[in-house]
């Protein structure tokens, strides 16, 4: 595994060796390759951690539960009432968490050198959610600067960006700002700021506040 990790960190150090100042071909088939190596690291081992199941097959027949069903399987086993025991999950919540800091470097070196990295220039969606796995406090301050940068270079599109900044918002404990991450309920603290901020971004309004 420490071979893997060390494999993983000259890949991307290699990558990003030589700065351009036009993206080539082979420089956007670059990108998304990796990209496409960083879904697969991601979603290494999030489900089986939410589900607290190493088989995969059993894995993949929890997801096709109904949401409701689902939902109290992934509470009983984030609570450690059953499934692995609270040594393993922690055990493989830490290689994930390796997996976590890994693609959070390179997906800052790729923003930094090229820009957000969305569908249109590199054909590929890993953007649009991966950044919904950087959401902590740290996070925030480290990316709010250069996702908002990328927002007004029109980059990073407006509604991954605000899903993102919501999320953030809701993981500290406070109400969606812009109404964009729960877009079914989009609980926000103030409806006209909300609307202001959202027009101003590039999105349209929304007609109610739909806090439970």
């Amino acid at each position: 595994m420490r071979f893997f990790f060390l494999f993983f960190i000259l890949l991307f150090s290699s990558f990003f060796s030589v700065s351009a100042q036009k993206i080539t071909q082979t420089e956007r088939d670059s990108v998304k390759n990796l990209l496409d190596k960083m879904k697969e690291t991601d979603q290494k081992y999030r489900w089986q951690l939410m589900f607290g199941e190493l088989n995969s097959l059993k894995v993949d027949s929890f997801k096709s539960l109904p949401d409701s069903i689902r939902l109290i399987r992934i509470k009983l086993a984030m609570n450690n009432k059953i499934g692995f025991s609270k040594k393993i999950r922690d055990s493989i919540q830490s290689i994930q968490n390796s997996f976590d800091s890994i693609n959070k470097s390179a997906f800052i070196k790729i923003v930094k050198q090229y820009g957000f990295p969305n569908y249109k220039k590199f054909r590929s969606e890993t953007s649009n959610w991966i950044t919904l796995h950087f959401v902590s406090k740290t996070d925030f301050d480290t990316f709010f600067t250069l996702f908002e940068t990328e927002l007004h270079k029109k980059n990073m599109p407006p509604k991954i960006f605000a899903s993102w900044y919501d999320r953030c918002q809701v993981v500290i404990g406070k109400k969606q700002f812009y109404g964009e991450y729960n877009k079914t309920y989009p609980c926000v603290e103030n409806l006209i700021e909300t609307n202001q901020a959202r027009i101003k971004i590039g999105l349209k309004r929304i007609k109610i506040n739909r806090c439970m």
